[in-house]
């Protein structure tokens, strides 16, 4: 995007501490400055002093590692308060908090978010539930299925070392575990990430718009 005065809202919650904490060390690598990050509730509702404190510190884009309620007031009070630069969420944003927030305020917002579109995957979608699926929704399905299959195949691993299925044995027998999924390989890294990224979705007229 080219921008470089970056603002951060997270809360006080584990993935928005990690997510936030990965977003600001990349856009610092890439060459930008993080120059102001304020830490709020995982219910505040009100964002004017937060959102003031930005448009002073003239931020052109804000990530909001935010979900649910505060993610909606954050959008709205957002543009309702007149912050024109380039509003982030990361992947706890859905298209019902979009309509939420209101189409005007969430149109031309960037979320990082899991997106599948596998043709045979949606085929066997339609064909099952008689409708149609986007990238994000069949991406839940994706994950879905990966998780019992994998799960149950680290189970009949585990089982055969003489170990039993629990979060400890099943914790540290992810590590450098393979599984063959519905969309590609799943693996976990011995420094606990995975091999599946994210997309950057868009967007547009109230709906998520994958970016080239």
């Amino acid at each position: 995007m080219g921008l470089k005065k970056i603002a951060i809202i997270s809360a006080y919650d584990e993935w928005s501490e990690v997510y936030s904490a990965a977003f600001k060390a990349k856009v610092e690598e890439l060459g930008a400055k993080v120059s102001i990050h304020e830490v709020v509730n995982l219910d505040t509702s009100d964002f004017k002093t937060v959102i003031t404190k930005i448009k002073n510190a003239k931020a052109e884009v804000v990530l909001g590692a935010l979900f649910s309620g505060a993610l909606v007031s954050w959008i709205k009070q957002s543009r309702e308060l007149g912050y024109a630069g380039t509003l982030l969420s990361g992947d706890g944003i859905s298209e019902n908090e979009i309509q939420e927030a209101g189409l005007n305020n969430s149109e031309g917002l960037y979320a990082s978010q899991i997106w599948v579109t596998d043709p045979t995957l949606a085929k066997l979608y339609q064909e099952k539930f008689g409708q149609k699926s986007d990238g994000l929704n069949l991406s839940f399905v994706s994950i879905g299925f990966d998780t019992l299959k994998c799960l149950s195949a680290l189970k009949h691993v585990l089982e055969r070392q003489g170990l039993d299925f629990n979060s400890e044995t099943v914790r540290s027998g992810l590590l450098d575990f393979k599984c063959a999924g519905s969309n590609g390989e799943f693996s976990i890294s011995r420094d606990r990430l995975s091999n599946k990224r994210e997309k950057i979705v868009v967007v547009k007229a109230g709906k998520f718009n994958l970016v080239d």
